[in-house]
């Protein structure tokens, strides 16, 4: 996708990166989730969190940020790391895809492409020799991303009580 940069996030990121997740969330998740929690989402709280979470506040070590910027706007931002603890082992070579989202008037442009082809590579090089996701099970269009780009369902899966709404999780070789 011409003049599109993925890069690790900063600071400055944090409202762009709470306003794709947001709007993120509102569309693919309606329906999935519970509308209170897609209705109740805040842009300012969000944005602090992010600045937070980027500044290195995350409760598991190594993780990483990415943004995906176009004309010097945030349209999309990936998260990795370890694999938390209840998807692994301390002494396990995984990595997690904790998050990819894409500004939903960039789905489909190759954005969530190139955010995913990079934060393989991170965990790549980061040693992890797989990764694994957690996606909604009612979510086929990021399911049949996930496919596409190599992703398979492992047979676990999980129901979080906030979220009323189940997920599996995917793993891939990296």
């Amino acid at each position: 996708m011409s003049g599109l940069v993925v890069r690790a996030a900063t600071a400055a990121d944090a409202a762009g990166i709470a306003r794709v997740q947001i709007d993120g969330w509102r569309f693919a998740y309606r329906g999935l989730v519970p509308r209170r929690m897609l209705d109740t989402m805040d842009l300012t709280e969000r944005t602090a969190r992010w600045v937070e979470l980027v500044a290195g506040g995350r409760v598991i070590p190594g993780g990483r940020d990415l943004v995906a910027v176009r004309d010097g706007e945030v349209c999309g931002f990936a998260c990795t790391g370890p694999v938390r603890p209840q998807d692994g082992h301390p002494t396990d070579a995984t990595g997690e895809l904790y998050a990819l989202y894409a500004a939903p008037r960039r789905i489909g442009t190759g954005v969530g492409r190139a955010l995913l082809a990079e934060a393989v590579g991170l965990m790549r090089g980061d040693g992890h020799a797989a990764a694994v996701l957690w996606v909604f099970r009612g979510n086929a269009r990021a399911r049949r991303f996930y496919a596409r780009a190599g992703w398979t369902p492992d047979g676990a899966d999980q129901a979080m009580d906030a979220l009323e709404a189940p997920q599996v999780r995917y793993r891939r070789d990296l």
